[in-house]
């Protein structure tokens, strides 16, 4: 008995050229659809942070022109000047106070027949920082509404009632 040999038999399957681009299509495609996930976070997280800022530094604005003033109460062009400026800051608070209310909102308005524990903890870690920042805006405006009676020197029982029933009106909507 000389040697046995074993023969082995491989099945290749017909590979079909236009499976293979189809595939290398839709890998592609799926590649680039995670750059622009990945692209569209990064632009959200940059808006995100650029309001932010954007209160965090009408608040120092706004500390700012407090401290200064001792030293410029008597300067009309200062006064002015300022008053505009707190008028200004205290416009876009009430806009951010308004953007704050909606994404609330909008956050409350999601709400899945399922509620999974990690769902609700993300939801509670948004709803926290949303309402951080929309108290903060709340503070800024009745801040620059103080700034605006002061500065304008208009000390009239009925102008500082007006200003007084915004601020308080802004707060109730807050705490609804």
């Amino acid at each position: 008995a000389v040697g046995k040999q074993t023969v082995t038999t491989t099945t290749v399957m017909p590979v079909d050229a236009v499976t293979l681009i189809v595939a290398a299509v839709l890998a592609s495609i799926e590649k680039k659809l995670d750059d622009i996930i990945e692209i569209e976070k990064q632009i959200l997280s940059f808006l995100e942070e650029d309001k932010e800022s954007e209160i965090e530094a009408d608040l120092r604005t706004l500390t700012g022109i407090i401290k200064e003033y001792k030293f410029n109460w008597d300067n009309a062009e200062y006064k002015a000047n300022h008053h505009k400026l707190a008028l200004d800051i205290k416009r876009t608070a009430e806009k951010n106070m308004i953007f704050y209310q909606k994404q609330v909102a909008d956050v409350m308005k999601k709400n899945p027949v399922l509620h999974l524990q990690n769902s609700v903890d993300s939801k509670q870690v948004s709803l926290q920082k949303l309402f951080r920042y929309y108290r903060m805006s709340l503070y800024i405006y009745a801040f620059a509404s103080y700034l605006e009676v002061m500065l304008l020197g208009n000390y009239q029982t009925e102008y500082i009632m007006q200003v007084k029933t915004q601020v308080e009106e802004h707060a109730q909507a807050y705490k609804n």
